[in-house]
């Protein structure tokens, strides 16, 4: 069966508390999003954003 966002979010989350990108700790952003191995926080997605805007990236209607 496979694993949810949540599922996921609740099972590594807690393990890790610093985002791979910048080393933000969790108590210095706003959210933290964690992952198998990896983890993000909020000023890193807006960032990500921005280079794939630049880059010609369009989300996809939905």
């Amino acid at each position: 069966m496979s694993e949810t966002i949540c599922t996921q979010l609740l099972r590594y989350g807690p393990a890790r508390t610093a985002c791979t990108w910048c080393g933000a700790t969790r108590r210095r952003r706003a959210h933290l999003v964690a992952g198998p191995g990896v983890n993000i926080c909020s000023d890193c997605v807006e960032l990500v954003i921005v280079i794939m805007q630049e880059d010609g990236y369009r989300p996809p209607d939905r």
